[in-house]
């Protein structure tokens, strides 16, 4: 009787995964299958990949890469689902009771593993992920999570001008009190090149940051803009004595290139 009870203790609580799951991973925007390697989809493969346990990890990243190689940017899809990824307290609890039982064993990847994996995945295609941009947008609006929306943050600000969309998004981040989500918004600021009647006062104002690093990121952006940065020299000019070395590294670049494109004489 024992075992009847826990047959149907686990198979409930399965059937209830199996069901959350399902929901989950079916968002609309990604009804479409899996591209498929080796008789499986490629959502396996990465999932494979991306689990922490040490026993045969080299062989589930090396076949994790060739699945994702295969698939080209056929992958976008399979990449935004794992970034939706999110363990709520219900899927947690439930993932909890199962794993309590022995007849059959649970496991967990957890969601801020699987936003890491696919964060990962993007930076090696950025250069032609240029419409993962609106569910990567829709995404941080969603926010299905705190990782899971400054996840798909991170990834618009690698993009480069395919990510002017995203302007909005870096504006308000930019004043963000995190210092690292702070500084990847300066970061898109500069790689999206794009409205810089809007975007140079926040860069100008990021070269007094509080920290260094936002500061030399800030230094930086504004070698994307070129002649548009004019304004920034006298700013830039000053922060040449800045105590944190980096930014003074930074600012050395960003003069070089400003003054050099605008065919001033350079700073000394």
């Amino acid at each position: 009787m024992g075992n009847r009870r826990r047959i149907v203790f686990v198979t409930t609580i399965l059937a209830a995964l199996g069901a959350y799951a399902f929901l989950l991973f079916h968002h609309p925007a990604t009804l479409d299958l899996d591209p498929i390697y080796n008789g499986k989809p490629l959502s396996f493969w990465l999932r494979e990949g991306a689990d922490p346990v040490i026993s045969g990890k080299l062989t589930r990243v090396q076949n994790a890469n060739e699945a994702f190689n295969s698939a080209g940017t056929n992958a976008i899809p399979v990449l935004l689902k794992l970034l939706r990824a999110h363990d709520s307290p219900l899927k947690l609890k439930l993932i909890a009771l199962a794993q309590k039982q022995s007849l059959i064993t649970v496991h967990h990847v957890p969601a801020q593993i699987l936003h890491l994996e696919a964060m990962n995945r993007f930076l090696r295609i950025k250069t032609t992920a240029s419409n993962a941009v609106p569910g990567l947008i829709q995404i941080y609006h969603d926010n299905y999570s705190y990782h899971s929306r400054y996840s798909a943050m991170v990834v618009l600000t690698y993009l480069g001008p395919a990510s002017r969309a995203a302007i909005p998004i870096f504006l308000a981040e930019s004043a963000n009190t995190n210092v690292a989500l702070r500084n990847f918004a300066i970061t898109g600021l500069g790689s999206a090149h794009a409205q810089p009647e809007h975007i140079l006062p926040v860069l100008l104002n990021a070269l007094n940051d509080t920290n260094g690093a936002v500061r030399a990121t800030a230094a930086g952006a504004l070698e994307h803009y070129g002649t548009e940065a004019i304004p920034a020299l006298p700013v830039l000019r000053d922060l040449i004595s800045d105590p944190d070395h980096q930014v003074q590294r930074a600012v050395r670049r960003a003069l070089e290139a400003i003054e050099w494109q605008a065919e001033i004489e350079p700073t000394k």
